[in-house]
């Protein structure tokens, strides 16, 4: 039961990092594979199989700073809305309790009316 709740709480991240290391891989999958394409080719002469490589250690590296400020963004974004979620637990826990405390009072008093162990006197100054 521990392992399910602690999955329930951190749902928001596990799904975070899993998509994120599909990404992650499959963009490395591509960056390798491009390369393998450019150097098999060979049709390329040296110097421009050398830029196209340049090219794709570019556009992944951009692609890797882009994926890093993602995973930040939506890693606060996930922990903020975990910190909002408890304060909500929170605030709920402790209105309740407080709306408890005068609840009960009243309910005593409504019992000790109806069972009549309250002085006539004292009846009617209490049911004003």
């Amino acid at each position: 039961m521990r392992v399910r709740a602690w999955f329930s709480r951190n749902a928001e991240t596990i799904v975070l990092a899993g998509a994120l290391a599909i990404i992650a891989s499959l963009v490395s999958w591509w960056a390798i594979f491009v390369r393998r394409l450019i150097v098999e080719q060979g049709s390329f002469d040296a110097d421009r199989a050398d830029r196209l490589k340049f090219m794709v250690q570019g556009e992944s590296s951009v692609f890797a700073v882009a994926l890093a400020v993602c995973m930040l963004a939506l890693f606060l974004i996930a922990r903020r809305h975990r910190n909002d979620r408890l304060r909500m637990e929170r605030l709920l826990q402790f209105t309740s309790h407080e709306l408890k405390t005068p609840i009960a009072g009243v309910r005593a008093l409504l019992q000790s009316l109806s069972l009549g162990s309250i002085p006539e006197e004292a009846r009617v100054e209490l049911l004003t």
